[in-house]
């Protein structure tokens, strides 16, 4: 139908008897005569949706349950409906999926052609949670690899340019959150963890009690030292006596600050 290979199941012998598979094979074929997909209309009975019709549902519950839902609101809108809307659930194959990912991944990049695809494998999956549809096509189209990301280190010149840009912040927390990370070589989430009651201000090290290697006690030269008694005495010395407050928090003394990169 349309360029698009469709089948219709009419029932199995003898339940259906063959003068009534033949009755059945001409309201088929009158059908299609005025235009119209004879399986669709059966599947419309069936109750199973058009992809339009079950993002309007995948969207609110991603509202509800996903921080990232505009980006799949965007990815939906722009690309998804366009391409597969008309079509009912069923009707979408493993083959549309891996042109749809093949196109997106020619004309963009690998990471953002895996991301729809990961999208499209999630809706499916919702979609068999909530009894609409058994099936997942998505999980038969095969991610490809991305890019390695980068890495590189701040030259001894970058470094000072950073921490002056650092000291012009209007953010304190999150300045003093990223230099401290410079001077520790903490992780992102051990320092954002971090409390005061595993610092020891007195000879400048820090207990972390989980790592990917185990518990580690971290310790500091002279400077470091001295910069973790100006986050206890100088910023943030009012709430140096509170053991189990953290160390790297956000506006308001009980709240950790989320994302120190902000600041940049």
């Amino acid at each position: 139908f349309r360029g698009r290979k469709r089948a219709l199941r009419i029932g199995e012998f003898p339940s259906v008897s063959v003068k009534d598979a033949r009755q059945k094979c001409h309201e088929a074929k009158a059908t299609l005569a005025r235009d119209c997909d004879p399986a669709a209309e059966r599947e419309e009975r069936l109750g199973i949706p058009t992809f339009a019709a079950y993002a309007v549902d995948y969207l609110a519950w991603a509202k509800q349950h996903k921080r990232s839902w505009r980006d799949d609101e965007s990815r939906i809108t722009l690309e998804l409906v366009p391409r597969f809307g008309k079509l009912t659930l069923d009707a979408i194959t493993p083959r549309d999926i891996q042109r749809m990912h093949a196109e997106i991944r020619e004309r963009t990049t690998n990471s953002t052609a895996n991301r729809y695809l990961g999208l499209m494998g999630r809706m499916y999956s919702l979609a068999n949670e909530w009894q609409v549809y058994d099936k997942n096509p998505a999980h038969r189209v095969k991610k490809v690899p991305e890019n390695a990301p980068r890495e590189r280190f701040l030259s001894r010149e970058e470094i000072g340019r950073l921490l002056e840009a650092l000291d012009a912040s209007p953010s304190r927390a999150a300045a003093d959150a990223l230099r401290f990370l410079i001077l520790t070589g903490l992780r992102k989430n051990e320092a954002l963890q971090l409390e005061w009651k595993r610092v020891n201000l007195a000879d400048g090290t820090v207990y972390l009690a989980a790592t990917p290697a185990g518990p580690a006690e971290i310790g500091s030269d002279g400077g470091q030292s001295r910069f973790a008694r100006r986050l206890a005495f100088g910023i943030w010395h009012h709430i140096a006596d509170r053991v189990d407050t953290a160390v790297i928090r956000g506006k308001r003394p009980d709240k950790r600050l989320e994302v120190p990169l902000e600041v940049l």
